[in-house]
């Protein structure tokens, strides 16, 4: 009898914890954030981001560019990490300023990428802001138009569940097919996904 009681006892306390694990969340920095260029057909851009941070460690798997609007879909992207030592972070040159954030870009340069060491996306479980650590991310598509895709996190936490997290950001190639100059995107906002966590074991 008291055997079968500190085992439902010990199974209510189990179902509890389980009940109470903390949903996964991602921190990607903005509400909206779109890197967009007039686009040769065929070349490979490269978006640079920060790496996101989470409110549990995680691995990333893989990085997905999941079409909003486009004819045709997004080449499948081999992401990878650039981590930069000491104090040193991403950055571009505009001119003779340095802007740190995002960037959509045909070539990374040196200046750029000095002092980073490139990485695979699962060489390191990552969670809090970390400003040395950088996502590139190569973004091209097989069809002239205008494209436009949602940039999506496919993680593992450390009990091994999955977890698709859509992020805010956003990437436009033009090969001069929309009005304009060049400063238009595909879509309105409105016809952008509010992101969602989905999970799969």
């Amino acid at each position: 009898m008291l055997r079968s009681v500190a085992s439902l006892v010990g199974a209510a306390l189990l179902s509890a914890c389980a009940g109470n694990s903390t949903p996964l969340r991602m921190n990607d920095y903005q509400r909206n954030s779109i890197g967009q260029a007039e686009w040769p057909l065929g070349r490979q851009e490269f978006l640079v981001m920060p790496a996101p941070a989470f409110n549990q460690p995680v691995h990333i798997i893989s990085i997905e560019l999941r079409t909003v609007y486009s004819v045709g879909l997004f080449d499948h992207p081999n992401a990878y990490y650039l981590a930069y030592s000491d104090d040193r972070f991403y950055g571009h040159f505009e001119g003779r300023t340095r802007v740190v954030g995002l960037q959509l870009t045909d070539q990374l340069q040196p200046t750029d990428t000095a002092d980073s060491i490139p990485q695979p996306l699962d060489a390191r479980t990552v969670q809090k802001l970390n400003n040395q650590l950088s996502i590139v991310i190569p973004v091209n598509i097989r069809e002239p138009g205008c494209h436009e895709a949602q940039v999506v996190f496919h993680v593992t936490t450390r009990d091994g569940t999955k977890h698709v997290l859509p992020s805010r950001w956003y990437v436009t190639l033009d090969t001069g097919s929309s009005p304009g100059d060049g400063v238009n995107f595909c879509a309105p906002n409105a016809r952008r996904p509010t992101p969602t966590v989905t999970t799969t074991r």
